[in-house]
């Protein structure tokens, strides 16, 4: 997950900031996924629960941590389009599949 979103970052020529603030942003996703699961009362909250999360895929977790910091820390004009974070997730998803990436 961090491979990706630093190679989705490098594509679209985003801050060193923005990428750290990304993954900060997935890591606070996954611990509250953690939390509720382990916290509810009972084992339909639960199962519940891990069905909202698991029903999203890993790169849309990566690209919309990466979307949200981007539009926190970037200029205006280096905020890329939700049709350009799909284009860089594409190519790098292809490229890490591949091995081109290591």
């Amino acid at each position: 997950m961090i491979e990706l979103i630093c190679e989705i970052g490098d594509c679209l020529k985003q801050s060193s900031l923005t990428i750290h603030l990304s993954i900060e942003y997935m890591d606070r996703f996954l611990l509250l996924r953690n939390h509720f699961a382990g916290v509810s009362n009972s084992i339909s909250d639960t199962i519940f629960v891990s069905r909202i999360f698991e029903s999203h895929s890993i790169d849309a977790i990566a690209i919309t941590c990466l979307l949200l910091a981007s539009k926190f820390d970037e200029l205006d004009d280096n905020i890329p389009l939700i049709e350009e974070f799909c284009k860089a997730q594409t190519l790098v998803r292809d490229s890490i599949d591949s091995g081109f990436l290591a």
